[in-house]
């Protein structure tokens, strides 16, 4: 009795091996029959090719396209909800199969009927390109329509079954020299149109249960990708991600939906220099997916993650958005992924179900992303607007819960029970912006709705005629006090600016001119793009308050006060 050369697993399973037992399997050669390999069918074990690296025993990290040396069997898993039983799929096939069982999810709630078939090939299949032609020959002669293509992967093993499975033995075996090169139709130099025509106008997949557009199934079979994404690009637009709200140019952020899913990709980065040879910039680009990375299961996912971004997008919209990707983001030198490749995949994602365990891993922890309209209208960066954005989000939430009869030690205790994750300095900032000042009057701790008399007047302002520069000359001076003591060191540069304002007079200040200069602070502020202002180094903390002062004396008024400054500066960023 002729024997076949198989790698098997050392263990048996009673039911379906979960993904970790699949990942630490171990696996060893062995010479069987096909009495041999039924009885290990039923058993349990774990079917797979051969591999060069690993020699007596090897493990999941040998199972890899790199390692392939040949095997004997090709699979094909009909998880179809019908009704057939295993000898009524065997009777209707043009290429009866070597070997037919049911699964370990057979009749299983909700699953229904799942059969393996097993096609034993004489002499043992040696090439990757072989496998795929073969697999694509059958695919045709039964007119196959499969859910599931996972058997098109020569390195995909095929799970046992149960004691009591069903199972068929025909003992019909196959040589490779069956399978003609005109079979080729994926891997050979002929596309897909070709294909077509020397098959008297099928293939293995039937085109026209998914297309609806005959004029895009013609123009995908003849012409040239780029050509194709040209014409059609009004009409069937790229996405990699869940459409976004729509927001004014005044709003520095948009909120992601709960159900956001978008595409992920790889860079590279290269530095750009200029005539002297200096570094002035860094180029980035999207990292194409290279040959041996997993390019077409990254293609199939890349279709089923935009299922799930546009539930009701039309095949000719999937298949458009597969082209694109392969366009512009795969590397499709080597061992060319042709048309018959990426229809096969659209069609097999397009049916294919999308378990919550895939989306899992492609969810995203942002919460919103820096709307790049708004840093346009208002001249700004996305840091810039990206802290602008964080601010007001956080204000939002805090508005919602904040009570002003209670300290703010007891406000901050409620919203992190809440799930609102801020600091102290936080939560003072957002009752100072909002005018809940300390009643200081008394010595109780606690915060009152009352409005500081400065802000109310200043939401008269429009009311008032604001001039832009205030004349020192129109300001009485009063008494000349020392400059605070901000317990920062100057260093020797500016010792003569610091010593001469010391001598600084105070000056009657309006309502405005203090709105002002808290204005030009936050202006200062943004210029360093602090994360959190509390972080600040002693040095920063002092650089930041003398461009703030010097500001304040250009743009509002040269002798506008230190002390008020100071004041200004520790409401924004603590004392």
């Amino acid at each position: 009795m002729e024997h076949f050369t198989l790698t098997i697993s050392k263990r048996r399973y009673l039911n379906k091996p979960t993904d970790q037992q699949a990942k630490t399997a171990r696996y060893r050669r062995q010479q069987l029959t096909l009495n041999d390999i039924a009885a290990l069918i039923r058993k349990g074990y774990t079917l797979s090719a051969n591999f060069v690296d690993g020699g007596a025993e090897i493990g999941q990290k040998q199972r890899t396209y790199s390692n392939f040396e040949s095997t004997c069997f090709v699979a094909f898993d009909m998880d179809g909800d019908f009704s057939s039983t295993l000898e009524e799929v065997v009777d209707s096939l043009t290429l009866t199969p070597t070997l037919a069982y049911s699964t370990f999810s057979h009749q299983q709630a909700g699953i229904g009927n799942r059969y393996r078939l097993l096609y034993i090939i004489n002499g043992g299949i040696h090439s990757i390109e072989e496998y795929r032609r073969i697999y694509d020959g059958i695919c045709f002669d039964n007119n196959f329509q499969l859910k599931d293509n996972c058997g098109r992967c020569c390195v995909q093993a095929a799970f046992g079954s149960r004691s009591d499975c069903e199972l068929i033995c025909t003992g019909k075996l196959y040589d490779v020299s069956e399978f003609s090169t005109s079979d080729v139709g994926i891997y050979g130099e002929k596309y897909h149109s070709d294909y077509i025509t020397e098959r008297g106008g099928k293939n293995n997949i039937d085109s026209e249960r998914y297309f609806s557009d005959e004029d895009f199934r013609n123009d995908f079979e003849q012409m040239d990708y780029e050509g194709l994404l040209m014409k059609y690009r009004e009409q069937y637009c790229y996405f990699d991600h869940t459409p976004l709200p729509e927001v004014d140019d005044e709003t520095p952020y948009i909120l992601l939906p709960d159900n956001y899913v978008e595409i992920k990709r790889r860079y590279w980065y290269e530095p750009v220099f200029n005539y002297e040879g200096e570094q002035i910039a860094t180029y980035q680009m999207i990292r194409r997916v290279r040959y041996g990375e997993n390019r077409r299961k990254k293609l199939f996912i890349c279709a089923l993650l935009r299922r799930v971004m546009l539930p009701e997008v039309r095949f000719e919209h999937l298949l458009y958005n597969m082209v694109y990707e392969l366009f512009h983001h795969i590397d499709n030198t080597e061992a060319v992924i042709t048309r018959q490749d990426l229809l096969q995949t659209t069609c097999s994602a397009y049916n294919a179900e999308i378990y919550p365990a895939l989306l899992s891993r492609y969810e995203t922890t942002k919460k919103f992303i820096v709307n790049k309209s708004y840093c346009i209208t208002h001249h700004c960066n996305v840091y810039v607007a990206r802290n602008r954005a964080v601010k007001m989000i956080n204000h939002q939430r805090i508005a919602e819960f904040f009570n002003p009869d209670l300290k703010d030690k007891e406000n901050l205790a409620i919203l992190h029970e809440l799930g609102i994750d801020i600091s102290i300095a936080t939560l003072k900032r957002f009752r100072r912006d909002h005018g809940y000042v300390k009643n200081k009057k008394h010595k109780k701790a606690h915060t009152t709705p009352a409005v500081d008399e400065r802000l109310a007047t200043v939401d008269a302002e429009h009311t008032l005629p604001v001039p832009n520069v205030v004349s020192a000359s129109a300001i009485p001076a009063i008494q000349t006090v020392r400059t605070p003591d901000l317990g920062l060191v100057p260093d020797a540069k500016h010792a003569e600016e610091e010593s001469s304002a010391s001598c600084e007079t105070k000056t009657e200040i309006s309502p405005w001119m203090e709105v002002e200069a808290a204005m030009i602070l936050e202006t200062s502020l943004e210029d360093n793009s602090p994360e959190n202002p509390d972080d600040l180094t002693k040095r920063e903390r002092y650089v930041i308050f003398r461009n703030f002062a010097k500001r304040c004396r250009r743009f509002i008024c040269q002798d506008f006060p230190l002390e008020l400054c100071q004041e200004i500066f520790e409401r924004r960023c603590g004392a």
